[in-house]
């Protein structure tokens, strides 16, 4: 017997992330300045480029997350997971503004 309490909610449709619109330069440098406010990642920055996909992922983006992350000292644990999270982060935020 299946009563209102053993019911699966209906799953609601999301409405798409609305996400901003940047240049790949821009889009850049803002990872770069989140990734400056991590102390411990002081000596580490992205180096591009941001890369353009030829479609949008499932998940709506439209550039790759594979970017670059340099250190001068290699690249700790640490510092990877915070880039990590700064970039997945910013997929949810941003866009390419494609000419």
């Amino acid at each position: 017997m299946v009563t209102d309490e053993t019911r699966q909610p209906e799953e609601e449709e999301q409405p798409p992330i609305t996400r901003k619109l940047v240049s790949a330069e821009t889009l850049l440098q803002l990872l770069n300045q989140r990734l400056e406010s991590y102390g411990h990642c002081h000596k580490c920055h992205f180096v591009g480029p941001i890369r353009p996909l030829p479609e949008e992922d499932e998940d709506g983006r439209n550039w790759s997350i594979f970017v670059p992350l340099v250190c001068s000292d290699g690249v700790a644990s640490g510092c990877k997971r915070i880039a990590e999270r700064i970039i997945d982060d910013a997929a949810m935020e941003y866009n390419l503004r494609l000419p």
